[in-house]
């Protein structure tokens, strides 16, 4: 894959000190990383490897932030990769059965940001440059349902209410799209 702006397959692009050491953490010794895109601001990053794809995000506004956050999505748990644009922004949204793609709206995402652990946003300038990636990532995913066309254990299906329950706790979802996103969980697991 061609490097284009802030885009590459090396941690060395990752200059936000807290960001750069929650990825680091989460890698394994086998992983390959596939790609990662770096906001241009350096306060997000999403690493995508070969067996699940990491959303990291600074806490807080500011580049000597002390704090990142990171969101682990195996392929397999991954129900889909929307693209959303607002303004001029887009939002990759990495959908799972606990966390739909289409659970909130765009201003809604855009606004609680932050504490939606699945939505990638960048400048929508940078949409046409990292095509590449994301078509691969939308990939990766269609490999790995090819490979699993299995359903989700007891486990993990629990694990996805407790994070949806979380989301609900945080305001990241409101009522409605908790209920929403809860029956389409509990839907497939009864």
């Amino acid at each position: 894959m061609a490097r284009t702006k802030n885009c590459g397959t090396s941690i060395d692009i990752l200059v936000m000190p807290s960001i750069r050491e929650v990825v680091e953490a989460a890698l394994q010794p086998a992983d390959v990383i596939e790609f990662i895109l770096v906001n241009p601001d350096g306060l997000s990053a999403l690493v995508a490897v070969s067996d699940r794809v990491m959303i990291a995000k600074s806490t807080a506004s500011g580049y000597f932030t002390k704090k990142a956050n990171l969101a682990t999505f195996t392929y397999q748990d991954i129900t889909g990769v929307e693209l959303s644009t607002l303004f001029a922004a887009v939002d990759l949204v990495i959908g799972t059965s606990a966390m739909p793609s289409d659970a909130m709206t765009p201003m809604k995402r855009r606004s609680a940001y932050e504490k939606i652990p699945n939505v990638f946003g960048f400048p929508k300038k940078y949409l046409t440059a990292w095509k590449p990636q994301i078509d691969r990532l939308q990939e990766l995913v269609a490999i790995h349902h090819s490979q699993s066309a299995g359903q989700a254990t007891d486990g993990q299906w629990v694990d996805q209410l407790t994070e949806l329950t979380r989301l609900r706790e945080a305001g990241a979802l409101d009522r409605d799209e908790f209920e929403t996103a809860k029956r389409r969980l509990l839907g497939g697991h009864r």
